[in-house]
């Protein structure tokens, strides 16, 4: 079975709604995060690490650059076949770019996230992770 990786690094995928703002706030765990995909360990051998738990509006270069480093350090040893980073819409786009473009594994590397967070009633990130 291939060993896959999650990644988290916050976003909408990783937030529940505040009951006194509305809003939407850091609330869940990178394995909070994975037990919500059902039959996920069905797939593959899963190991989760939380690089960071924030807005992905707050992802800056230097977050970007710390966490390709993360990913090849990683790559370079039997602990993962593959890897998922879990990511904020705002920013997801260009951090799969910075990947893409710096990543020096052949290893893959999916970047996924949600539109609705960890609450919302039909809450797209688990699907997403699994797809």
């Amino acid at each position: 079975m291939k060993k896959i990786l999650v990644i988290t690094t916050g976003g909408t995928i990783a937030m529940k709604k505040d009951r006194e703002t509305g809003g939407l706030m850091p609330a869940v765990s990178g394995k909070d995060l994975a037990a919500a995909v059902p039959g996920l360990a069905h797939y593959a051998d899963l190991d989760v690490l939380e690089f960071s738990n924030k807005p992905s509006g707050w992802m800056t270069a230097a977050d970007m650059f710390e966490l390709s480093k993360l990913i090849d350090r990683l790559a370079d040893t039997d602990q993962a076949d593959g890897f998922v980073i879990t990511h904020g819409t705002d920013t997801l786009e260009e951090t799969a770019f910075f990947l893409e473009a710096v990543l020096k594994t052949e290893k893959p590397v999916c970047v996924t996230g949600a539109m609705r967070g960890a609450s919302a009633l039909s809450a797209d990130g688990p699907a997403n992770i699994l797809a």
